[in-house]
């Protein structure tokens, strides 16, 4: 095995071992007697399997990139969702509070109605009531115009007889 290979090797054991995972054990060459236990590669298969592995890694670590990133995406879109629900919360009190206002001014434009039509009607009646008073004040001055009428035609009267008395006398 070139030094090449070792550090590859090396390398990528750093890698396995970040990720969790065991690294491979390499065995010096004067051990390759005993055999049971070990694989033995040829530098092509030793190749690939580093390049397979190596692969595999950088697409585990792409992968948790992407989970990182999709739970931080989670994490932001549920943030938006309870903001937008508090919002959506403040919009609907605020929108039951004028409900509130608007029936709270509908019922005072009611009542103002109602104590108008109430007033409109006591005025009616009072003149109503004034003129039934002026009409009976109008037929009490007329009784009266004509009670004086003929007490001035009996003082008139008076004063001829009193006048043709006083003749006589």
């Amino acid at each position: 095995m070139t030094e090449q290979e070792k550090a590859e090797w090396e390398n990528l054991n750093k890698l396995l071992m970040r990720h969790g995972l065991k690294p491979v054990s390499l065995a010096a060459p004067q051990s390759y007697r005993n055999t049971s236990g070990m694989i033995v590669l040829d530098s092509q298969s030793s190749l690939g399997i580093r390049l397979a592995l190596k692969t595999l890694l950088e697409d585990i670590d792409r992968q948790q990139k992407i989970m990182q990133g999709l739970m931080e995406a989670n994490r932001y879109l549920r943030d938006e969702i309870r903001q937008e629900r508090g919002r959506a919360s403040q919009q609907e009190q605020r929108a039951n509070d004028l409900e509130n206002v608007v029936k709270n001014i509908k019922s005072k434009i009611c009542q103002l109605e109602d104590e108008t039509i109430a007033k409109v009607c006591q005025q009616q009646n009072q003149v109503k009531e004034l003129q039934k008073d002026q009409q009976a004040s109008q037929a009490k001055y007329q009784q009266q115009q004509e009670k004086l009428q003929e007490q001035e035609e009996v003082i008139a009267r008076l004063q001829k007889e009193l006048g043709k008395v006083g003749m006589e006398e």
